[in-house]
């Protein structure tokens, strides 16, 4: 007898059965490499996550410490979006009553126009192309909780968005009221100094002319 012949279809179908045990090797071995991959990021993503959370914390902590007052503001509402614990001790307010502030409540009239102008100027600057425009100094005069004026040395620095235009302003204030009274001692003491000096001379003239006077006797 002669021996059974396979049918046609059979070697194209177990070529096909073994394309396609190909084709599942080869996926199940670039699946699981993507696998390994992605296990990687994520790795990579949570630690830099934590690492950011570590150093958000670091500086929470360093800004609540501070004895100046640090503080954000949304350019577009010009509203406070932080303030740290300082500020109570320095106009008399908890952060959570001024955030959400506007800016305009927090400064005397003539400060508030100055700081305007000044951020008006600064920001022109800026976009023209002034990168020294992206902070600034002031001196201001703060409103505190009670009424009165509180004198502060202010600096701030535009944050910027992708496109580099400024969204909101980052500032340190700092009383300078102790700063201000050594000055103006200071200046005190040197106008009695020159006093002095201008009475010294006097004297010494009315002392030559005396002797002048003298010597034709």
């Amino acid at each position: 007898d002669e021996p059974r012949r396979l049918p046609a279809w059979v070697w194209p179908a177990l070529a096909l059965t073994g394309l396609l045990l190909m084709m599942v090797t080869t996926s199940a071995a670039h699946y699981a490499r993507l696998s390994r991959r992605l296990s990687a990021e994520m790795d990579s993503r949570a630690a830099a996550e934590a690492a950011l959370r570590a150093s958000e914390e670091r500086y929470r902590r360093l800004a609540e410490q501070s004895k100046d007052v640090i503080w954000t503001v949304d350019l577009e509402t010009l509203r406070f979006t932080y303030i740290s614990q300082a500020i109570e001790s320095a106009r008399g307010y908890k952060p959570e009553e001024v955030i959400g502030q506007p800016m305009a409540d927090s400064l005397s009239a003539e400060s508030f126009a100055r700081v305007m102008a000044l951020l008006d100027e600064h920001r022109q600057r800026l976009l023209a192309g002034d990168a020294t425009a992206i902070s600034g100094m002031a001196e201001i005069e703060q409103v505190h909780k009670d009424g009165s004026l509180v004198p502060a040395e202010v600096m701030a620095s535009f944050l910027l968005d992708d496109s580099g235009t400024p969204v909101a302003l980052l500032g340190i204030a700092r009383n300078n009221a102790e700063r201000r009274a050594a000055e103006a001692q200071l200046r005190a003491a040197n106008e009695r100094l020159q006093q002095q000096l201008d009475e010294i001379g006097q004297l010494q003239e009315a002392l030559r002319e005396q002797a002048i006077r003298d010597s034709l006797t």
